[in-house]
């Protein structure tokens, strides 16, 4: 029996026997009918291994033949609608272990969402190593070798969203025969889900010119691999492993355990269709949030001030915030000690040297100018001399071997643990209530590595427990306090994923300052992020340099605008440059974003692309937005606008600097007068 569902344009096909396992025989973006059927054997939906089980298969470091995969039989299936799609859940047994692979369509998107969970229907205790989220055996790419192209995502601090693209055979891998032990991998390890690599990744077919695209939705350890089995490659993707997280689960007889969730597509053409589809997808499954539809223009005095606020310090940005028509105003990390704002974190105390006349002053001065007050919170930490650490028991920490772990320091608190949820709980309220708070920057600036013993059955399951916690945690914040205006950070980007970006309405995405640099990354967010989620720094640092002004305010004009930097010292030129910008911001671009998709007419930008282009693309209001830059020389930028249908570019943003551009037979070309200039154009669709 072949099971078969189909949702845009993404095909699934499943053969079920009793008595054998299931096999995933397609998925992709074409029926079945169309790929080539070859040995089925290895197309397996899940590979689970347990201690002290055999693994059937010549491997090394890769996560395929498991015999727990080898050994289920297929039991039953079922297909449900849902809102908004439809669901296949396929149930699989062993010597009374259960598997239940779950698919999950979603209209409109040619993506699927899967899962698997694994219950213990047996008397006695079992010991999972790792188990799938999704498998993918068979890709459909003949020649491979010459044919595939991986693209990788590097993301470090202050580098974030940097794309390489590699032919699979310069990565190494090679078609030696039946199989390779040799795997193209991305992995993180500890509690900075993207310190290294997003878990995401793209595969492009150069002959059927369509890209199969991927992300792990979990905000700790997780894999995802690339191998070859059977002459063919496949796909799996892992939250932790033992390898990849020092992970094991003992699950005990009635118990059950979920893969984290990971979803997949295939868009026909490049990369840029793969993100469009991922983009879409996103918002599919993210949390309804009011803050995505309004994107408020935010202040934040972090880069102006640099973790020292003050009321003195703090009311002439209010002041110029204000004049710039910003709608929120957030004062950064530093409100709550006089001495060292890193170390003393977590017992949230006003500090009464910064605001003599209470924190309240200066909120209440913020409401008065027409602006909603937030604040920086760091509610995983507590640091190492905060007097309220030394009182409390070790398992509000993460503790190994018997001791805290400290990273730059700082103690990792537990949020599996309920006093631990109770505590923070009280802060917020107490925030919200007191100070009529209504925006949390929530940053997490450590790396608590592998995980913690307490509460768990290994450092892996500990992390584990705490991730899922958090997000726990987190949703129900937001349920007692749904007008929250809540961005999730990480040292600007160290934990960006949708593990996190489900929950939370907004990420930061860099902590990087350097507008040089800040404009790569903001023409590549997209990739990571919905551009309606993710929060950029405009902070022009020399008071009277127009074009350096409006060149900070286009890095973040086609995403959240963070407005920082010593606004208040600007010259009147500068000030206007700025308060232009917001204006059309808020009056001409917001109420397009969260139906746009992104586009790269001259495609991914790199760390040393000088001059480049990124836009969105909004079909239904029938019209976009394309930002170019130029870093170095005054060589006109041209871009081929050909694929997406523009009748028509207008100038945009800035209105009163000088610039030359023509729109002629599809092409754009944007003529600079100097390096380090930026301009904002409007397309009109056809």
């Amino acid at each position: 029996m072949i099971i078969s569902i189909e949702e845009s344009g993404l095909y699934i096909d499943i053969l079920a026997n009793t008595g054998e396992p299931a096999r995933l025989l397609n998925l992709s973006n074409a029926p079945l009918a169309n790929i080539q059927k070859e040995d089925n054997r290895r197309r397996l939906l899940v590979e689970a291994h347990l201690s002290g089980e055999n693994l059937d298969a010549h491997h090394a470091r890769k996560h395929n033949g498991s015999s727990l995969g080898l050994k289920l039989n297929y039991v039953s299936h079922s297909i449900s609608g849902i809102p908004g799609g439809k669901c296949l859940e396929v149930v699989q047994e062993y010597n009374r272990i259960q598997v239940k692979s779950r698919y999950t369509l979603y209209r409109g998107v040619p993506c699927v969402r899967a899962a698997a969970c694994i219950t213990n229907n047996s008397e006695r205790e079992i010991t999972l190593e790792y188990i799938s989220s999704l498998m993918v055996y068979a890709l459909p790419i003949e020649k491979w070798e010459d044919d595939a192209y991986v693209y990788i995502p590097h993301n470090s601090w202050t580098t974030e969203c940097n794309w390489k693209c590699s032919r699979v055979r310069d990565l190494g891998l090679f078609n030696g025969g039946d199989f390779s032990l040799k795997r193209i991998a991305c992995e993180n390890i500890g509690s900075w889900s993207t310190v290294e690599y997003l878990p995401m990744g793209m595969l492009y077919d150069k002959v059927k010119n369509r890209t199969a695209f991927w992300q792990i939705e979990h905000n700790g350890s997780w894999e995802w691999e690339i191998g070859e089995c059977d002459k063919s490659l496949y796909l799996g993707l892992f939250g932790p492993t033992p390898e990849q997280g020092d992970f094991y689960k003992i699950i005990k007889p009635g118990e059950t355990f979920c893969s984290v969730p990971a979803a997949f597509g295939m868009a026909a053409g490049s990369a840029e269709s793969a993100v469009q589809a991922l983009t879409a997808y996103r918002r599919k499954i993210r949390r309804r949030d009011r803050d995505n539809e309004e994107l408020p223009v935010i202040y934040n005095d972090f880069i102006a001030l640099g973790s020292s606020p003050s009321t003195e310090k703090d009311m002439p940005l209010v002041d110029a915030a204000a004049e710039l028509d910003c709608d929120v105003f957030c004062i950064d990390a530093g409100w709550y000690d006089t001495g060292n704002w890193w170390d003393r974190v977590g017992e949230w105390q006003v500090c009464e040297e910064r605001f003599p006349g209470g924190l309240k002053e200066l909120t209440d001065y913020i409401e008065k100018k027409g602006m909603i007050p937030g604040i920086w919170l760091e509610p995983e930490v507590m640091g190492i001399a905060c007097p309220m650490a030394e009182n409390l028991p070790d398992d509000w920490f993460f503790c190994r071997r018997g001791k805290r772990v400290i990273d730059n320091a700082r103690y990792m608190l537990d949020f599996s643990n309920p006093d631990v949820c109770r505590h923070i709980d009280g802060v917020i309220d107490g925030l919200i209530r007191d100070y009529r708070i209504g925006y949390l920057k929530l940053d997490y600036n450590i790396d608590a590595g592998v995980g913690t013993e307490c509460h768990s059955d290994s450092y892996g399951d500990g992390l584990l427990r705490h991730n899922r916690a958090y997000l726990k945690w987190a949703e129900k914040l937001l349920e007692r306090h749904p007008a929250l205006i809540v961005e999730s950070c990480a040292s600007g980007g160290c934990r960006m994923d949708y593990g996190m970006l489900s929950v939370f309405s907004m990420q930061s995405v860099s902590d990087q300052a350097d507008y040089r640099k800040v404009a790569r990354i903001s023409a590549m967010y997209a990739t990571a992020i919905t551009p309606e989620q993710a929060g950029i720094w405009s902070a022009p640092n020399d008071p009277d340099d127009t074009e350096l002004a409006a060149f900070h305010m286009i890095n973040t004009m086609l995403a959240r605008v963070h407005q920082s930097g010593k606004i208040n010292d600007l010259s009147p030129e500068s000030k206007e440059i700025i308060h232009e910008g917001i204006l059309i911001y808020k009056n001409e671009i917001r109420s397009h974003l969260p139906d746009s998709l992104p586009i790269w007419p001259n495609g991914f930008v790199s760390s040393d692309t000088d001059s480049f282009c990124y836009g969105l693309i909004n079909k239904n209001d029938r019209c976009g937005y394309l930002a170019a830059w130029n870093l170095t020389g005054t060589e006109p930028l041209k871009a081929d606008l050909s694929p997406y249908g523009i009748k028509e570019v207008l100038p945009l943003y800035p209105e009163g600097l000088p610039f030359d551009f023509l729109f002629k037979n599809d092409a754009l070309t944007v003529c600079f007068k100097e390096k380090y200039t930026a301009r904002l154009f409007k397309l009109l669709l056809k």
